[in-house]
């Protein structure tokens, strides 16, 4: 696109005016990576079908630069030929007028694409579509416990994102800056470390270690910082935001719930039940019938990728919208742009 357009345009109001016509659109949508591509295909394609939209998932420049910052570097540029597509982070929850108040600027509202992904009522569908048994385990009780175990320290988090916030916007934070409660100290508190994965007894030692994690963070924290004053951030979640303890899943950082828990759940869950249904049929006589039966179980067993299905997850979310609450806030969006176009 950019070597079809003559480069006077580049710095015009007309630059993706005249883009949009080059690749047949009516509109171009910068997007963070190509993953974020195929989410945010999915998400016009359900709630804005008649539109043709352009992705474009890295910068304009030959570096081919991709991410979040790529992408909001073409926010002065938006309007009725460009719009951008972002992850949230914590922009929503920060109330950031520059992402929240822009018709042009859609977000996850969840942490990221991630989240969606891990819409847990969809996760139990995957687990039953990849071993065929409705097992005991129950994705959505376990990520409620899990979210109201994580509550107090995503109030700190959410404190100290709130500090960051305002120091950029006032310009006085340093890069360099030591940020208490940075991924790697979230991942290794929150994250659940592989040897920990135990799914007996509803994952109950799981939940105990992690609170163990949670308290010792919370104690540094006091030790390093002293009291501070949660109230207001509780307040916001659940009076602005509506937010229960158990729905913080949705917004905490999703590559660290998408890679150090549901996929590791997710890998246990399945190989424990497939084991369990091949041991259910080598117990049996071995009759014809049971020879076939057991046949096909393995041969459907073995074509289900069921990391495929958890990495497109989020078109579960878009059949079956009351599992993903804030999809359907991406959904009105779409809709009000829509009808502000026409």
């Amino acid at each position: 696109m950019k070597n079809t357009i003559d480069k006077t345009y580049q710095d015009d109001a007309d630059y993706y005016e005249a883009a949009n016509l080059v690749v047949e659109a009516d509109i171009t949508a910068f997007v963070e990576s190509f993953e974020d591509e195929v989410f945010w295909e999915a998400m016009f394609a359900k709630f804005a079908p008649s539109l043709k939209i352009h992705f474009e998932s890295h910068s304009r420049d030959s570096q081919l630069k991709s991410g979040k910052q790529e992408v909001l570097k073409e926010k002065d540029k938006v309007g009725k030929n460009l719009i951008l597509c972002i992850d949230s982070d914590f922009d929503y929850l920060l109330q950031n007028p520059k992402i929240n108040d822009n018709p042009y600027i859609f977000q996850t509202y969840t942490y990221s694409i991630e989240n969606h992904k891990c819409a847990p009522k969809n996760l139990n569908r995957i687990v039953k579509i990849a071993s065929l048994k409705q097992g005991d385990f129950d994705l959505v009780k376990f990520l409620e416990k899990y979210s109201q175990t994580i509550y107090p320290i995503f109030l700190y988090l959410l404190y100290f994102e709130q500090q960051k916030y305002h120091k950029i916007h006032n310009q006085t934070w340093i890069s360099d800056e030591e940020f208490f409660l940075d991924e790697k100290k979230m991942k290794a508190v929150i994250g659940i470390p592989s040897h920990e994965v135990v799914i007996e007894n509803e994952a109950e030692t799981i939940l105990e270690s992690l609170k163990k994690r949670v308290v010792h963070l919370e104690n540094e924290i006091k030790e390093k910082y002293g009291k501070i004053e949660l109230n207001a951030i509780d307040n916001l979640l659940k009076k602005t935001f509506k937010i229960n303890q158990s729905e913080i899943f949705w917004y905490i950082n999703g590559h660290i719930l998408y890679d150090n828990i549901v996929l590791l759940l997710l890998s246990k869950l399945i190989s424990s039940y497939k084991r369990e249904q091949r041991q259910k049929y080598e117990t049996i006589p071995k009759t014809e019938t049971v020879k076939s039966k057991h046949q096909a179980y393995k041969n459907y067993t073995k074509d289900i990728k069921w990391e495929t299905l958890l990495a497109t997850n989020h078109l579960q979310c878009l059949a079956f919208e009351e599992s993903c609450p804030l999809m359907v806030k991406i959904g009105e969006d779409i809709r009000v742009f829509c009808q502000k176009r026409t």
